[in-house]
């Protein structure tokens, strides 16, 4: 887990932000400790980038990643349990599909852009913390797949590392996970899944979460007829959507195991495993 990184620099991130099994209240770097992280790339200074700026890096990124690749990444994730893999492909799957906008209020959320939820505090000049979006991908995969500035820096970050290749125990492993919800009872949801697949691969709760969201967003695991995250039509199941939500967000809390898993995802980001992985 994180060979791809410096082992003390990963372990100077997560003592920064994590204590035993809950975040840190405190939040702070040794400078010396800080300096060493920064120079092996796990950890960042401070940085400005606008709302306006941070979409077009956005558009930029999407056009120099293929699906196959970030597919590839994901797939390469699972023996090896390297979360920074796993994250590139929800960054992918929203931001590919992210239109161009200026900001607007979020209705409910408070201080961030309804359409990207890129914070205001951020484009009022105030540094973004780099820090905490690479301890989210290198702890769980990213949680913030739904937030430009992450799927920027996560992208960046994506571009930086070698090429991702795919072992035969990864593709059983992801087969395996297919398997499984055919197990399911058909109103099975999102947590009855997590916890049909614990075992299949070295994981805790909170990766395996992260990962079925991730799946969910790229359209591999979704309800019938989802196109993207920023689909505006009417999902089939959202008289009975899945209420405890802590972990589950849109679209993945309106799956249900009666949906399977959609070829076209597949096709689209696994092209090369397509005939192994639905035989």
């Amino acid at each position: 887990m994180n060979k791809l990184y410096d082992k003390r620099a990963v372990k100077i991130l997560f003592d920064t932000y994590w204590t035993i099994d809950r975040w840190s209240q405190h939040r702070t770097t040794h400078p010396s400790d800080l300096a060493y992280a920064i120079a092996k790339g796990v950890m960042f200074p401070s940085t400005i980038v606008s709302h306006d700026q941070t979409l077009i890096n956005l558009q930029k990124l999407c056009g120099e990643i293929s699906p196959e690749q970030v597919g590839n990444a994901f797939l390469a994730s699972l023996s090896a349990r390297e979360l920074a893999l796993r994250s590139a492909l929800g960054s992918f799957a929203v931001g590919r599909h992210q239109k161009p906008h200026k900001f607007e209020w979020h209705p409910s959320r408070g201080s961030c852009c309804r359409y990207c939820s890129f914070y205001l505090e951020e484009e009022k000049g105030h540094p973004a913390d780099l820090n905490v979006l690479n301890f989210e991908r290198l702890k769980w995969g990213g949680v913030r797949h739904n937030h430009a500035a992450y799927e920027v820096f996560d992208l960046e970050q994506f571009l930086k590392l070698p090429t991702a290749k795919p072992t035969e125990a990864d593709v059983i492993i992801l087969k395996k996970i297919f398997l499984a919800i055919r197990q399911l009872e058909p109103s099975c949801h999102a947590g009855h899944f997590e916890k049909a697949i614990s075992g299949i691969f070295p994981s805790s709760r909170n990766e395996r979460c992260q990962m079925i969201e991730i799946l969910s967003l790229a359209g591999v695991i979704a309800y019938p007829g989802y196109r993207n995250y920023f689909d505006n039509g009417q999902v089939p199941h959202e008289k009975d959507r899945f209420k405890d939500i802590g972990y589950w967000k849109s679209p993945t809390t309106y799956w249900r195991a009666r949906d399977g898993i959609n070829l076209n995802g597949i096709a689209e980001y696994f092209p090369a495993y397509l005939s192994t992985l639905v035989d």
